[in-house]
């Protein structure tokens, strides 16, 4: 009897120990999984911080900037009131973030040729007199193409290059470029000599900055004004709904 009770009990011990280590494995993979979950997690959190310490910084960078003064609003803000109105944006909210005294760049030239000496062009924005006029860089064959006796637009590059073309002065001078997160959606004359580019900059995490360049071609001055939004995936219709449109320049699906 004593032989028997140490046999069985010695057989329940073998099965008790089968099932334990049977059971490791699968104990071992779950803790794993924890552990391979939790510095992941730490790694998103990580990167949501170091996001929210950058979009701070950028605030706190744009606010440190001259505030417009109410002459610059009341030069400025009827100029480009169609562009601001479609965005619902207020210029009296921008600060002045660079002051250049000189545009004219000679390095950063284009040839300047007969084709260029026209006012005939759909593509561009001319000063009252047709004297001047921007290229913001859609052309034909490039940007655009026609059929049917109708322009489409195709799109853009990775950058894009600004121009100056003075048909008196016979140059071509670039005044801005912007990278990819960049676009400048229009151009605005105030007069022969004034002149404004307005667009957006998405550069930094969860801030939309709208940028409004302000040309003084008599004064050889360049201001860059700023006005900063919250990004909400509506920044960008202007160039295709108003722009585009009003050139009568169809966007391709």
């Amino acid at each position: 009897m004593k032989k028997t009770i140490i046999i069985l009990s010695a057989f329940a011990l073998i099965v008790s120990s089968c099932k334990h280590k049977t059971a490791t494995p699968q104990a071992q993979a779950d803790s794993l999984n924890i552990q391979q979950e939790l510095p992941q997690e730490q790694e998103q959190e990580h990167r949501d911080t170091m996001r929210l310490f950058e979009k701070q910084k950028r605030q706190s960078e744009f606010y440190s900037r001259p505030s417009v003064s109410a002459e610059e609003i009341a030069m400025i803000a009827p100029v480009i009131k169609k562009w601001t109105d479609f965005y619902n944006i207020d210029f009296a909210q921008a600060r002045l973030t660079s002051d250049v005294r000189s545009f004219d760049c000679p390095p950063y030239c284009r040839e300047f040729t007969p084709k260029c000496d026209t006012d005939k062009r759909i593509d561009v924005d001319y000063s009252p007199d047709k004297q001047r006029y921007v290229d913001l860089g859609i052309s034909i064959g490039t940007y655009y193409n026609e059929e049917d006796k109708k322009y489409y637009f195709t799109g853009w590059d990775d950058c894009q290059e600004i121009y100056l073309i003075d048909r008196k002065q016979k140059h071509q001078n670039m005044i801005i470029w912007l990278g990819v997160s960049s676009l400048a959606e229009a151009v605005f004359w105030k007069s022969n000599d004034i002149f404004m580019v307005v667009g957006y900059d998405l550069n930094y995490n969860d801030v939309l900055l709208r940028f409004v360049y302000v040309f003084d071609i008599k004064k050889q001055t360049k201001n860059r004004y700023e006005i900063l939004t919250e990004t909400d995936g509506d920044y960008d219709r202007y160039m295709n709904e108003v722009y585009l449109k009003e050139k009568e320049i169809f966007v391709s699906n």
